[in-house]
């Protein structure tokens, strides 16, 4: 019986730390304006460094999600919602960062 808990208890600490927090760099802020002449798009995530993100996307269509933040690989995910990291965090010039999820481009002072 002590060796089926102490599996248990290993496969659950496993588990926990497999699932990647966010990096740093990651956490912030990140902002993305999109136009197109007509229309006009905002999208606004936050990556604490614990705790709960939040995606949000004003525009035409808008909406917003809340909950852990996960990364893994090229993809970041707050709770169901799946992004591609096409460009991780880059420094780009006076302490702004820039970084392109699905296709779009976000910057973090």
């Amino acid at each position: 019986m002590k060796n089926v808990l102490f599996i248990l208890l290993s496969v659950f600490l496993l588990q926990a730390c497999s699932k990647q927090k966010p990096s740093t760099i990651y956490v912030g802020t990140w902002t993305s304006v999109e136009s197109n002449g007509w229309s006009h798009t905002t999208r606004i995530l936050t990556i604490p460094s614990k705790g709960k993100g939040h995606y949000s996307k004003k525009g035409i269509f808008s909406n917003s999600i809340k909950g852990k933040v996960r990364i893994d690989g090229d993809k970041l995910f707050i709770r169901s919602k799946e992004f591609t990291i096409d460009q991780p965090p880059t420094p780009i010039e006076n302490g702004l960062f820039h970084m392109i999820l699905n296709g779009f481009n976000f910057y973090r002072t």
